[in-house]
């Protein structure tokens, strides 16, 4: 197995000369994306391994305040070069002690070779995609949004919904799967990505995201622009 990341995938196919660079991207950049929009998500913070310490009173503070949390190491371009690839574990402890046990394997000596991102978690009732090109928005939605993105699991409900036709919403998508509860989950993701307001030709955020379902509502994890992920 290669791994559970594009970053893993990628250096696996360095190893058989497939190319995969295509698909490549910045996880940082990615999460910089996300919280750039007003989009439901978690709060989540980026730093340099460097200064992943004790004494930062921002770190521990959000330690404090989150039980259990997504902790990432994030290759810098210094990593990347040396072929790092990017780990990461979802519902992880949310001590000090914990997130050093887990950086310490993947990091050891190489400090200046990696950032540290972390997030809060909660657990997942759904997890959906969102495709969102030029022309159409494909969604996609099942219980676990590792193994729907993997291509391990179907999805529950799914869409797809075409820009060029006239007329409200409702009157562009062409369900291909449609499951009560889930499928009003996803067209509540999409609507999070639409302009504010009318629907009458919509207009809509384009990219490739990635989102989950939990107690609380719904929180986008994952936003990425490349071209690659949005052909149609």
């Amino acid at each position: 197995m290669a791994g559970k990341t594009i970053s893993n995938w990628i250096a696996e196919a360095r190893k058989r000369n497939v190319d995969l660079e295509v698909f490549k991207t910045s996880k940082k950049q990615d999460m910089s994306r996300l919280r750039s929009l007003e989009l439901p998500q978690f709060d989540s913070f980026d730093v340099p391994y460097t200064e992943f310490r004790k004494d930062s009173k921002t770190l521990m503070k959000f330690l404090k305040k989150h039980r259990r949390i997504t902790i990432r190491a994030l290759p810098t371009p210094s990593g990347d070069k040396k072929g790092f690839t990017r780990e990461y574990e979802n519902n992880w402890p949310s001590s000090f002690r914990s997130c050093m046990q887990f950086l310490g394997k993947i990091i050891k000596g190489n400090i200046k070779d990696y950032d540290v991102g972390i997030s809060a978690w909660e657990p997942n009732d759904y997890g959906f995609i969102l495709i969102s090109g030029e022309r159409y928005i494909r969604a996609e939605i099942a219980r676990n949004v590792e193994n729907l993105s993997h291509g391990e699991e179907s999805p529950i409900s799914s869409f797809v919904l075409d820009r060029a036709k006239v007329g409200h919403l409702e009157d562009k998508i062409i369900w291909l799967i449609k499951e009560g509860e889930s499928a009003t989950i996803l067209l509540k993701a999409l609507r999070a990505i639409k302009a504010p307001f009318d629907s009458f030709n919509s207009i809509f955020l384009e990219g490739y995201f990635e989102g989950v379902v939990t107690k609380t509502g719904i929180r986008f994890l994952d936003y990425k622009s490349n071209p690659a992920y949005l052909s149609e």
